[in-house]
């Protein structure tokens, strides 16, 4: 399922970038760069999840290994700057290193709160190992 989303919001983002590049929708797409508090927001914000998805599926597919990660999160951050990098010779748009500054600061948001929820779930599974925890609240 995390796969599956993954695609889908990974193509909804190019959606975004090829169609305002094109033109197309672009009203819509300027409402929302609105909406979100204006295109240097909406790149930290809709970075984030990407972020977040693509850990959970290098999770769930067994890559647990910190280095997988951060490859992984490394590789997102080209795909940003190339993004951004094209828009040097696309007519219609400007490239503004923030925009990518915005969009990396959006990843490592999302690989934090990836990082601390996984965290959390082996402090948890501690506990409940060592007796700490047992049931739900208030049974002891």
């Amino acid at each position: 399922m995390a796969k599956v989303a993954l695609c889908l919001y990974t193509i909804f983002l190019m959606s975004l970038s090829i169609g305002k590049s094109l033109g197309y929708h672009t009203d819509s797409i300027l409402a929302l760069e609105r909406a979100m508090f204006g295109d240097k927001w909406m790149h930290f914000i809709l970075s984030i999840p990407l972020s977040l998805m693509l850990l959970v599926v290098l999770h769930q597919l067994g890559r647990k290994a910190y280095s997988d990660a951060l490859y992984a999160l490394l590789f997102l951050v080209l795909i940003l700057g190339l993004d951004e990098l094209s828009q040097f010779w696309i007519g219609s748009r400007h490239f503004d290193w923030r925009d990518t500054l915005s969009g990396v600061a959006g990843v490592m948001a999302g690989a934090l709160v990836f990082f601390f929820w996984q965290a959390l779930l082996r402090l948890s599974f501690i506990m409940r190992r060592h007796g700490l925890i047992i049931g739900s609240i208030g049974k002891r």
